[in-house]
């Protein structure tokens, strides 16, 4: 290829890189921005439906007591005699004890509900008219524009106000005459059938706001991360593209070959991805709507109040128990209970009632109990029913306070169902992860493994420049497997799948491990790691998981060194306050810019960088979030001080060890593995592998032992005809495989006694704990994962062929 061809084809790659990555950021902003404006739009219908529902209740509440014309109440300095109902000559009356009573109209009545009502939940009620006569009841400005609306026809006003500096949703309906109200608001001059006036109801809209704005930060977040990880592989996809091309005309339509179908993948894994969140969206919904219908029926269900005497006859029957029951007072009163009972209840009542007033042992009475009742159609339904009974002079009184359960127990089966959804779309979301992780590994592979081979390779040393471009890679690499590990963390830990292996731990030995780590990136900040750990005479353990713990250090020192300022310092410290209070305190201080207070609260939200997604600085916005949960199953709590300019001070506490005689050996870093050739004897090993790129990037590696044969089959019915052939000393084996998979292939080897004592190790993308845990328990000697980790594999082929005999080729 030409230099000139070379040069159009990198400037028409380059040009097509850009207009992919735009387009990928269109796609992303618009389904961002459809998906914040149906997040409004669910908060205002949520909203007018919690109004509706309020202005409901207070007008069951009026018709209610405009239907029986008022309740009388004991006067009190809350309740006194209301002037306005003067003209009623019997406001005011006396029982025949003496006690005063007053008359309590509708409207006094719902007023005084609503002043409770507002304390309680503050949600404001207002009755109003342009025609009143308590002043409390006068409009406000919006009452009184509504209520001419009302007046002209319309059956509702609603709108988003403020009222003393807070949002509100407002909505009025129309108060109509009933010949009910003629008592009191007849002498006004109002007709029935007339509008009255309004009853208003406001709605804080804070809750609904702060709702919105979480399930905002969530979708900008969820988006966010698809963004990045669309343009990561539009990235990786582009560098490898151009690397071909430098080399051969057929390298290059190779690349791009590889680079349409990365595109295809792309598209398809985002499809895939909005129809899982848009499934979980409508589950939530579901389960939302059976939530509310359970809360509704709950709020609104009305007790009925049923009295009878010592022979078992209906004495009281009020108005809730008409509704449940079908009967009128009428119709019932005088009547035997056993008519709302069914036939096995019915047939027993009145010899139980007879055993009870001769014995006093009770069975029901006393107590609450579900039981099966009758209506009046003759149909049976669920009834919760609490039974009393007061002794009088003329004999017994029994009271029943009855429920209807028909509702509850529709209500109970719903939400069943809507669970079962719930937990339906978590394993759906589940496997989507599993799925993602298996497709991104296989790529990697490649990525990494050939990284690593050029990096270690003594053959053929690369020249400074070269490094520098292979670290490159590698950070990159590296950078995209840390965000698809960190996912599959915070996966485990939502679905409560993350176990904890919880011991008495040396904080020293963790952060001499930790300091290790962090000592690189220090260095080349020029950051002085200020330790006031090591020097401690005292070393109390905590109770904690210690691979947990270390990464938790990790994960924090890592964070003050990126955020620090150049040349400025990290403090390790960690101090057992007298008392302890039974915990130990870890301190991460850093000199870099500080946290705004009012940023602080959001620190530990998943996928929130508090503005630092734009910087230079890499990161998924998960590490403190996995962090923090961690720090919590241990029983611990984590906290933050920062002051603008001069720092932060991230700390975490944790149990300190009951038994300080239990200790924990100190773990020294893993000693790397490197590619030296007489590492290893000879021996023959068989790689059963479909995918070509995989197979190189072995036969690579295994190129840097002579003493090491290597075969390979592409699928596993070649690999057993291979292997009852040649017998080798060990068998590489992928898990996806055409055809016959990798475990139906060991299934194979273990079956035949020929073939049984040779060593399997499993190399498979399929990355996922339950995958891991599935293939030891399967038999594999090793279960590895990709992208391949050279140190690693070398790691595993040592410990295994060193305790296979030599070859007999070694020995002659």
């Amino acid at each position: 290829m030409s230099i000139k061809s070379t040069r159009s084809h990198l400037k028409v790659l380059k040009t097509y890189s850009r207009g992919l990555q735009v387009t990928w950021t269109l796609i992303i902003a618009a389904s961002l921005a459809w998906n914040l404006y149906q997040n409004q739009t669910r908060a205002l219908e949520l909203a007018h439906q919690e109004a509706v529902a309020h202005f409901n209740k207070d007008q069951g509440f009026r018709l209610w007591g405009t239907r029986h014309g008022g309740v009388y109440v004991p006067v009190t300095e809350e309740t006194p005699p209301s002037p306005y109902l003067s003209h009623i000559p019997e406001r005011d009356i006396a029982t025949p004890s003496g006690k005063k009573l007053t008359l309590l109209n509708p409207a006094y009545m719902v007023r005084q509900l609503m002043e409770d009502y507002r304390e309680l939940y503050g949600v404001r009620g207002h009755i109003t008219g342009r025609v009143v006569l308590r002043p409390g009841n006068e409009p406000d400005a919006w009452e009184e524009a509504a209520l001419r609306t009302l007046e002209a026809g319309a059956p509702e006003v609603m709108e988003i106000t403020d009222i003393d500096g807070a949002s509100y949703m407002r909505m009025i309906r129309p108060m109509v005459m009933e010949p009910g109200c003629m008592k009191c608001h007849g002498h006004l001059g109002f007709k029935v059938g007339e509008v009255r006036g309004g009853v208003s109801v406001a709605i804080p809209m804070a809750p609904y706001r702060d709702g919105q704005l979480s399930a905002a930060f969530g979708l900008a977040g969820t988006h966010g991360f698809i963004w990045l990880l669309g343009i990561g592989l539009i990235g990786v996809g582009t560098r490898q593209i151009k690397g071909h091309i430098q080399e051969t005309q057929e390298a290059e339509e190779e690349v791009r070959r590889l680079n349409t179908d990365l595109e295809r993948r792309v598209e398809e894994r985002t499809e895939q991805l909005a129809t899982e969140l848009a499934e979980r969206k409508r589950a939530e919904a579901r389960v939302k709507e059976h939530e509310s219908r359970l809360r509704s029926v709950v709020e609104t269900a009305a007790d009925g109040i049923i009295t009878i005497n010592g022979r078992g006859l209906i004495q009281s029957f009020n108005s809730a128990a008409e509704e449940i029951f079908g009967w009128t007072q009428e119709e019932i009163i005088g009547k035997p209970i056993n008519l709302l009972m069914n036939a096995d209840a019915a047939a027993h009542h009145d010899e139980y009632l007879e055993a009870f007033l001769r014995t006093g042992k009770a069975r029901i009475i006393g107590s609450g109990r579900e039981v099966t009742a009758r209506r009046k159609d003759g149909s049976d339904f669920p009834l919760y029913i609490a039974v009393s009974v007061v002794r009088l002079d003329d004999g017994a009184m029994f009271t029943g306070i009855v429920r209807d359960l028909t509702q509850q127990k529709k209500a109970e089966a719903a939400l069943r169902v809507a669970k079962e959804q719930a937990e339906k779309a978590n394993r759906a979301k589940s496997q989507f992860l599993s799925s993602m992780s298996h497709e991104l590994r296989t790529p990697l592979n490649g990525i990494l493994g050939f990284a690593q081979l050029l990096e270690y390779s003594p053959k053929s040393p690369l020249t400074d420049k070269q490094a520098d471009y292979v670290g490159m890679i590698l950070k990159a690499g590296n950078h995209l497997l840390g965000l698809i590990n960190e996912v599959l963390d915070l996966s485990k830990i939502e679905s409560g799948n993350l176990t904890l292996s919880i011991e008495s731990v040396s904080p020293k030995a963790a952060f001499k491990d930790c300091i290790a780590l962090i000592e690189p990136l220090a260095e080349k900040r020029g950051i002085t790691i200020i330790d006031n750990i090591s020097g401690k005479k005292d070393d109390p353990h905590v109770r904690a998981d210690l691979v947990r713990l270390k990464q938790i250090l990790v994960n924090l020192t890592s964070n003050a060194i990126k955020y620090n300022r150049n040349g400025g310092s990290v403090t390790l410290d960690c101090s057992c306050d007298t008392p302890c209070h039974g915990a130990i305190r870890f301190s991460v201080t850093d000199t870099g810019a500080g946290i705004p207070e009012d940023k602080l609260s959001d620190l530990f939200e998943p996928f929130n960088r508090l503005g630092q997604e734009t910087g230079e600085i890499e990161g998924s916005g998960i590490g403190l979030t996995i962090t923090k949960t961690l720090i919590e199953l241990m029983n611990g709590r984590i906290g933050v001080e920062s002051e603008v300019d001069r720092g932060s001070t991230f700390w975490f506490e944790l149990p300190i060890a009951a038994d300080e005689m239990e200790k924990v050996s100190e773990t020294g870093a893993d000693t790397a593995a490197s590619l030296k050739p007489e590492a290893l004897g000879n021996h023959t090993i068989l790689y059963v592998e479909d995918n070509p790129a995989n197979l190189t990037l072995m036969e690579e590696l295994i190129s840097n032992f002579p003493s090491l044969t290597l075969l390979s089959a592409p699928n596993a019915e070649e690999g057993l005809d291979i292997t009852r052939s040649i017998s080798p000393d060990l068998i590489i084996m992928d898990i996806n495989l055409p055809g016959m998979d990798g475990y139906q292939a060991l299934r194979e080897l273990k079956g035949n006694p020929d073939t049984r004592p040779i060593p399997v190790i499993a190399l498979s993308a399929s990355a996922m704990p339950a995958d891991v845990k599935r293939g030891i328990r399967a038999g594999f000697r090793s279960y590895l994962t990709k992208p391949i980790d050279i140190g690693e594999m070398v790691h595993a082929l040592e410990s295994i062929l060193d305790e296979s005999p030599p070859d007999l080729r070694e020995v002659s």
